[in-house]
């Protein structure tokens, strides 16, 4: 998950901000820990009073992506060859 949420916030974070309402300052403000954090601390996900519940937030976002409730998410383009080459 946290590969899908480094792609959703280089090529896609108006979807992560409308369907999360989280705050994104580029990827490089935002490591993927962080983003589920923030999404975690938006849906009440709470392992106890300062811990928050990243699985959780990892499986949601793993299955509302695979369900299209973020939108309409390509992941292929061709202009973006080298982003999958670390991978």
């Amino acid at each position: 998950s946290q590969i899908l949420i480094k792609y959703l916030v280089i090529n896609y974070p108006e979807y992560l901000i409308a369907r999360y309402n989280i705050e994104l300052n580029g990827y490089k403000g935002n490591s993927p820990i962080q983003v589920l954090e923030q999404i975690a601390k938006n849906r009440g996900f709470l392992l106890s009073k300062s811990e928050f519940d990243v699985k959780r937030s990892s499986r949601t976002i793993m299955s509302e992506f695979r369900q299209g409730k973020l939108g309409r998410i390509s992941l292929e383009r061709p202009d973006e060859q080298d982003f999958w080459a670390d991978y």
